[in-house]
């Protein structure tokens, strides 16, 4: 079982930091922080009934779609 500050790399050059876990919150979330390599594929595509996730670019660039809208994001924006 993960916990703050494991870290887990994927075959693809992902690096998941586990921030809290919902063990540590009593259920109520997960914080993961995502470094992404660069040109590294994207992820595949996925739906979250129940949660939400949010992005925030600390360096370099990004692409975000969702269903509705596109979008480019670079350096400290964030996307909901």
């Amino acid at each position: 079982m993960p916990r703050a500050g494991t870290r887990i790399e994927n075959r693809f050059g992902e690096s998941i930091i586990f921030q809290q876990t919902s063990a540590e919150t009593q259920c109520k979330s997960l914080e993961v922080e995502v470094v992404y390599r660069p040109q590294a594929p994207l992820p595949p595509m996925h739906y979250h009934p129940l949660q939400w996730e949010r992005f925030e670019v600390r360096a370099g660039q990004t692409g975000c779609s969702t269903r509705f809208s596109k979008s480019k994001q670079g350096g400290s924006n964030r996307a909901h």
